[in-house]
This record gives C-alpha cells, structure tokens and sequence, in this order.
C-alpha cells in the first residue's frame, strides 16, 4: 500500500467516523436501527481491513504489550459475545461488526500510519472531525430539548474523547482553542462525569508535559500559576452556570450528592450481587455482550467498565482488561522516560477513560472505544518511528 491510497483511506474513515459519530448523538443505537449507519460500519470494516492486510507490520509494534493485549482482549471479547448471543440475539445484525470495529482501526492506526508523510495528517484528520461535531452539536443542542439530560449529556462525549488527539498539536495557541472548545461541550452536557474526566485529563497532561518530561522540581512559581489557573476554571464554570446554564449544573451536583452519584451505588451493590449469584461458569467466562442489560432486572448498564468486564465476560476477561490498562500505563511511561512529545497527550486519553471507566462506560459503546482505539494505535506507531529516528 503506498501513501497514496493510505491518505484516501483515512479521509473517508475520518468522514465516516464523523457521520458515525454524529447519528449516536442525540439518539441511542440508532446504528442497529438504521441502514445507513449500517452501511457505514461495513464501508469502515472493509476499508480497515484491505489498509492492515495490505500493510507491512513492524516487529517494534506487533512485539508491544499494548499491542498484543489489546488485541487479545478484543478477540476474547468477541468470541464470548458472539457465544452468547445464539441464546441472547444482538439489537442488529451490525452488532457483529461493531464489536470488532475499534480492533480493526487501532491496528489501522498502528500499522498504517508510517504511509503518512508526517503525523499531522491523522492528527487534523481526528481534529477537523472533532471541530466538525461540536458545529453540530451546538447547531443542535436546543433543538434536542436540553432538558432531556440522559441523551443530552451523552452528546458531549465523541469530542471529549478525541481532545488527546488535539492535545498533539504543537501549536499551543490551538491547543488552548481545543481545550477551550471542549470545556465549553462539557459544561454544555451537564455531564458531572465528564467535568470529572476532563479536568482529570487536563491535570495530566500538564504533569507530565510541565514537570515528568522537563523534570522540574515543583517551585513555588509553577504552585502559584497552578492555583491561579484552577481558581479561573472555577470561576469560568461559576461564571457558565449562572449566566447560561441558569443554575441547572449546580443543581446536578447536588442532586449527585443526594442520589449517592444517581443512583450509581445502588447499581453497583445490585450487580456485585449478581456476580455473586452466578454459576460458575458465568463467574469465569461471563453472560456475553451486555449481559448485565440482559441478565438483570434494572434495565441498566453497570456503569462502571471494570464491574461490566466482570459480568459480561468474567474473571477471564477483567485479569486480560486489567492487563491491558497496566501495559497503557507503562507504555505512557516509557514514551515520559524518552521525552516523546505526545506524552502529555497520551497522560491525557489515559486519564480521560479511567476516570470514565470508573463512573460511566465505554468498553460497551463502540462509538467511544472507537476513538480512544484510533488515538491509541496512533501512538504505538508514533513511538516506534520516535525509536526509529533516533
């Protein structure tokens, strides 16, 4: 595959990826309901797949832990789901192709993207889809009756999760735009686990870009700046709620203080039961792809992605997720240790999913994994070719 063709394909991912995005907004599984959403999985299966096959693998990449875990918590994912559901049928056929889909990109992102001439073609590609989802957004955000918080709030979520990708930039100008534009998706959804994630991720990436990589001892100019900034955040977001949310966001938090997190605890005492009341096997190899939704009588998600590893795909598949995330860990490590200028970004996406991990989901959305699968691929690739060029 030469430069060329790799450039198409990443253009139409990137448009379909946006389109794909776009329809899960404001809607909930409209992918298994709807033909076109259908259409566009397949379009970017085939084309994730020809971009690999047709690929030549690096023996850096492929021997990466990440690489490797990733890999098998995917087809251990896939297998056990596709198991299960000759006894509990997926929503739509497309569900088959959706499960694998994040797989499939992160190893397009890997392998592929050495057929770039520099980074910054998968990096605007990534941007340009997130500027064009927050158009969207906010052209649609009242048309959607803000109100409705459940599917609203959800809507913010594509663009949060493809900032690291606009924290790579080495504009810092733009980098500030970016974050700017994120906050603003944030504070709009109302998403108290969003604000979370965000200011998780932003706090990351500052360590790691202003003190891990430059080594610096924390002076007494650095705390000071530090406190001036997280004293503008606050007042930014007092600022936002009072005169444009009119109250609404402090009344979710202290509607989350009520609720014990909307019920949050709750949901996780009754599926720890759950999991205590399993069969053996259903201990081990788990109930299938949201087996929690299937199995239970609450009609929700665990919402939380370790205890929803552990009920859908058991023991087995929480030891292969816990590896996986040690390995991100450590690859983040070892991109701080060379000083590889998408640490901070790569701080950032690890902060951004487990704090979502642990209060929301997205190992069962694909239309979330997808985009951390891209970023993280990206990543690979990019710390091998820093290796190559030196």
């Amino acid at each position: 595959m030469n430069k060329y063709i790799y450039h198409l394909i990443l253009i139409i991912i990137s448009f379909l990826l946006f389109v794909f995005e776009r329809d899960n907004m404001f809607s909930e599984d409209i992918v298994t309901n709807n033909i076109s959403g259908t259409i566009i999985v397949i379009i970017m299966l085939f084309l994730a797949t020809y971009a690999v096959l047709f690929s030549s693998r690096d023996k850096k990449i492929i021997k990466d832990k990440v690489y490797k875990r990733y890999i098998a918590l995917s087809i251990l994912i896939y297998i056990v789901s596709i198991t299960f559901s000759i006894i509990y049928p997926f929503g739509g056929r497309v569900t088959y192709g959706t499960i694998i889909l994040p797989l499939l990109l992160f190893l397009f992102t890997a392998n592929c993207s050495k057929y770039a001439e520099n980074d910054n073609m998968i990096i605007w590609c990534m941007t340009i889809v997130a500027v064009m989802l927050f158009y969207y957004y906010i052209s649609n955000y009242f048309g959607n009756i803000m109100y409705e918080q459940d599917t609203q709030s959800n809507a913010s979520y594509p663009i949060l999760y493809l900032l690291p990708f606009m924290l790579c930039h080495k504009n810092k100008a733009l980098r500030i735009v970016f974050i700017i534009m994120v906050l603003i998706v944030v504070m709009f959804s109302l998403k108290r686990g969003g604000i979370i994630a965000l200011s998780c991720g932003l706090i990351t990436y500052f360590y790691v870009s202003q003190i891990a990589i430059k080594s610096r001892k924390i002076g007494i100019i650095p705390i000071i700046s530090f406190i001036i900034i997280i004293i503008g955040f606050l007042y930014f977001i007092r600022y936002f709620n009072e005169n444009i949310l009119s109250g609404m966001l402090s009344d979710r938090l202290i509607d989350s203080v009520d609720s014990k997190g909307s019920g949050r605890l709750d949901i996780y005492r009754y599926y720890w039961d759950v999991f205590k009341d399993s069969s053996l096997f259903q201990l081990i190899i788990g109930r299938g792809w949201i087996g929690s939704i299937k199995s239970g009588s609450v009609g929700l998600s665990c919402h939380n992605d370790f205890l929803e590893v552990l009920i859908d795909f058991g023991i087995i598949g929480l030891i292969f997720y816990l590896t996986f995330i040690t390995s991100l860990i450590k690859f983040c490590g070892g991109m701080i240790k060379i000083k590889h200028e998408y640490a901070p970004a790569m701080g950032a996406s690890i902060g951004l999913f487990l704090v979502n991990s642990m209060v929301s989901h997205i190992i069962i959305y694909s239309s979330y994994l997808i985009l951390f699968s891209l970023f993280w691929g990206f990543m690979l690739y990019s710390m091998n070719n820093q290796y190559v060029k030196k």
